[in-house]
């Protein structure tokens, strides 16, 4: 048994551990930049009270709160000037994937003149490697993660979409990981019911994608194998009863789904999703995942067929009595199920595409060329996608 497992990131979990934030960022100094989403009101009062927070400790925060869900080169590129006019010690990334992300890469390029987009997205494109340093300095970041669902906060990865090409793309990187993730439940108690499912459904892929991937190990593959019960038991009961138990239980999967994740790499469903929601508006990465998964799983069910068999008595333990290839068989309705009772089913058909667009998904020169599964087995499932 020989395999390679890290975890760089201080993990901080717990309701209130928010609270500790003014403490984490004195151990870098004492000049914040915070990268936050676009202000609305339902998170208004969440970031007033971390910026209140700062300011009773003396910590001088500037603020970055314009990114966007699918942030791009560009937001990148104005939050890294801002963090250099400042001259800041720290960077604070609170919110979901997103703001992660861009917090992320403002660390990683720190003192780069300027960001050779297309070297990044073509250079730092693989998980497993270990790459030269891109900036001489790169700040410490302190994730505060307000969704559990990305697993940004625990991986080296990157999601980032190229205003030139407009298609999200992701850059690896060893140093991509955060310093410290305060991971507080409280947090999100109030995310919106849409967001919680998509960001649940998001943690659920990470720890099955990363399960399927031959890179797997005891350790991720139990944290994997958590996650999804954790998910499956956990997500309709907080849809019912917004618990703090039920919303620690998400927070932790999205952690072990994370962990893994950064381990082990993602499967085909995540280039897929990656790639279709860059020609759709308004699809957030955990329904696109939630578009494809069902013709995914049900094309490759005999290549996973163990690990499928695994998965799907999770999710239902009438299964435990059937043999593997009834249950791998049989996960694709189950899961299109679990999809439906959660809100969780969506087809292009619901945003109103014209047929061109259809098209230049169908006919997108990449599916030619990702390298997770036979190109025949991608075309299928694309054309199955677009004609839903």
């Amino acid at each position: 048994m020989n395999f390679n497992y890290q975890q760089p990131t201080e993990l901080i979990f717990g309701a209130k551990k928010v609270n500790q934030l003014p403490e984490i960022v004195k151990r870098y100094g004492n000049k914040v930049l915070l990268v936050g989403p676009v202000m609305n009101d339902a998170i208004r009062p969440m970031f007033d009270s971390v910026l209140k927070n700062l300011k009773e400790n003396e910590i001088i925060t500037t603020c970055y709160l314009e990114v966007e869900p699918n942030p791009t080169t560009s937001a990148v590129d104005k939050g890294l000037q801002l963090a250099r006019d400042n001259d800041v010690d720290v960077v604070v990334a609170m919110g979901g994937g997103s703001s992660i992300d861009t917090a992320k890469i403002i660390s990683l390029c720190f003192d780069c003149e300027i960001i050779n987009w297309q070297e990044m997205f073509e250079k730092y494109d693989n998980f497993a490697k270990r790459y030269e340093t891109i900036s001489n300095t790169k700040l410490p970041v302190i994730a505060l993660s307000t969704t559990a669902g990305t697993g940004s906060q625990c991986t080296q990865a990157s999601v980032i979409t190229d205003v030139e090409s407009k298609m999200k793309l992701t850059v690896f990187h060893q140093d991509n990981f955060v310093d410290v993730a305060i991971l507080d439940p409280e947090l999100t108690m109030t995310l919106p019911r849409s967001i919680t499912v998509s960001t649940a459904f998001d943690a659920f892929t990470h720890a099955f994608e990363s399960y399927l991937r031959n890179e797997g190990n005891p350790i991720t593959e139990n944290f994997s194998l958590q996650a999804i019960k954790n998910i499956v038991q956990t997500l309709p009961k907080v849809l019912m009863d917004n618990k703090i138990e039920y919303r620690e239980q998400l927070m932790l999967a999205d952690t072990y789904a994370g962990i893994a994740l950064a381990n082990n790499g993602a499967a085909l469903p995540h280039p897929l999703s990656e790639i279709i929601g860059s020609f759709v508006n308004n699809l957030s990465h955990g329904q696109a995942l939630a578009m494809v998964y069902p013709t995914f799983v049900k094309y490759t069910y005999e290549k996973y067929q163990t690990k499928f068999a695994t998965v799907c008595r999770l999710f239902d333990e009438s299964y435990c009595d059937k043999d593997d290839s009834e249950a791998a068989k049989d996960f694709y309705k189950v899961l299109s199920n679990f999809e439906k009772e959660n809100s969780l089913e969506f087809n292009l058909s619901q945003f109103n595409l014209e047929q061109s667009e259809i098209d230049r998904i169908k006919y997108c020169e990449i599916w030619q060329h990702l390298p997770m599964e036979k190109t025949e087995t991608i075309l299928e499932i694309v054309n199955e996608i677009c004609n839903l």
